[in-house]
């Protein structure tokens, strides 16, 4: 090709600087992607770090109304709780869960501590070590050192002993108490006590004044101590009931999941105003239902009795034995990460009795027939209060379910009832699932 007149000269430079810019702009271009990927990564590791850190630990959330949902924690705080599952992560309001428990992978032996402390408060500790420094209580407990004010403890329990001293424990605890008392195990594992003012407390020895003379008290010979308090302070109602797998129980106003040093904690604060910091994977349950819900199969009944017909030929003590409603699951065994049972088991016709507790406004549940019932006719189910029916309906139980939800008076007597419609019908297996009282 002829090169145009005055252009001989510049064309090929052109051409060359044209070929350098692209050259140079392929460079710049890699190098950018380079720095891009390097900051994408940066980006990516800033993102993943700010993402809320998840507990491992695998939890089962029970609510209200027996809906059961298991997932890893996302967050818990008393208002609600966060699970991450297989659906994404949900949120639950705190005043619709009953409990949230943890589903351990294995079920390895644990060693209780050796000393029992209840609070004030009703909170219970297991501890492996209690000492009283002027005011203050240190408990420890698993690894961690706790300050306690020592008028916020009730009572310290140091070692168990015989079963046969377990009722004297209890009749010594329920006894009006007006200064602290030492309950001592004498000879023979017989149980006595003596009254005065605590001093001190060592991992050795209590140091208690007793008639104007302080004593050493070797720790060995006593099996546990009360300590009196003339203060007239009120507790907050507790919200949450929490347990540990260690036996510890914390009545708390407030929980919050928090992580420190790497590890997943639970910020307990109970209604002493008293703050625990629990590991999480140490959880064993929290209770949201405290104060608000009762289930009735936690309850023990005032009466129960057999309905029998007035010529029936057998032993009517025994078959009063035998109705007898117990709590179990609904159309399932029990696995060993199980809820607690919670419906009743009627077996026959008969009725049982139980006190409504206090501050509770309404029983709630669910009537349903054996998953294997038989074509039997009708069942009568009545729920009544003293000589007021709250509720009577007839229902085939192989076939139907009942919906009960009626308004209780606390402190009266409310009574559950299952007979035939049909005085010479078979009896049937009634379930009442999930049966309970709520504010």
């Amino acid at each position: 090709m002829e090169t145009p007149p005055g252009f001989g000269p510049i064309f090929p430079f052109a051409v060359d600087s044209d070929l350098a810019l692209v050259n140079k702009e392929r460079t710049t271009v890699k190098s950018l992607m380079r720095r891009n990927r390097s900051l994408l990564g940066w980006f990516l590791c800033a993102w993943i770090l700010a993402i809320p850190s998840v507990a491992a630990e695998s939890f089962r959330l029970q609510t209200l109304d027996g809906t059961t949902v298991e997932g890893t924690i996302v967050s818990i705080s008393a208002q609600k709780v966060q699970l991450s599952t297989a659906a994404g992560v949900q949120e639950f309001p705190g005043e619709q869960i009953r409990s949230l428990k943890q589903l351990f992978k294995s079920q390895p032996e644990t060693k209780l501590a050796p000393i029992a402390v209840e609070l004030r408060d009703g909170s219970s500790l297991r501890a492996n070590s209690a000492e009283i420094v002027g005011k203050t209580a240190n408990i420890k407990i698993g690894d961690a050192e706790q300050k306690i004010p020592a008028a916020e403890i009730r009572w310290i329990r140091f070692r168990e002993t015989v079963p046969a001293n377990d009722s004297a424990w209890q009749e010594i605890l329920a006894a009006e108490l007006k200064s602290d008392r030492l309950i001592i195990i004498r000879s023979g594992d017989t149980l006595d006590t003596i009254e005065g003012l605590v001093a001190g407390m060592d991992a050795n020895e209590v140091r208690f004044s007793f008639d104007g003379e302080e004593i050493k008290a070797p720790r060995n010979k006593l099996l546990g101590m009360m300590l009196f308090s003339n203060a007239k302070k009120s507790y907050s109602p507790a919200k949450i009931k929490v347990t540990t797998r260690k036996q510890d129980s914390f009545a708390a106003v407030t929980v919050e999941s928090i992580r420190e040093n790497n590890i997943d904690l639970l910020k307990v604060v109970t209604s002493g105003d008293l703050a625990f910091k629990l590991p999480l994977e140490q959880i064993d349950q929290l209770d949201f239902s405290a104060g608000n819900l009762q289930m009735v199969a936690e309850l023990s009944p005032v009466q129960t009795a057999a309905i029998l017909e007035s010529d029936f030929p057998g032993d009517t003590k025994l078959a009063q034995k035998l109705f007898a409603p117990h709590p179990d699951h609904y159309g399932r065994d029990a696995t060993e990460n199980d809820l607690p049972k919670t419906d009743l088991l009627f077996q026959g016709s008969g009725s049982t009795e139980y006190r409504v507790p206090d501050g509770m406004s309404r029983f709630q549940t669910t009537i349903a027939g054996s998953p294997q019932a038989q074509l039997r006719g009708w069942t009568v189910i009545t729920v009544q209060q003293e000589e007021k029916i709250l509720f009577q309906q007839s229902f085939r139980p192989e076939s139907e379910r009942l919906s009960i939800d009626v308004p209780v008076v606390a402190k009266r007597r409310l009574t559950l009832k299952v007979q035939p419609e049909n005085e010479r019908q078979a009896d049937d297996t009634i379930w009442w699932l999930q049966p309970r009282f709520v504010k």
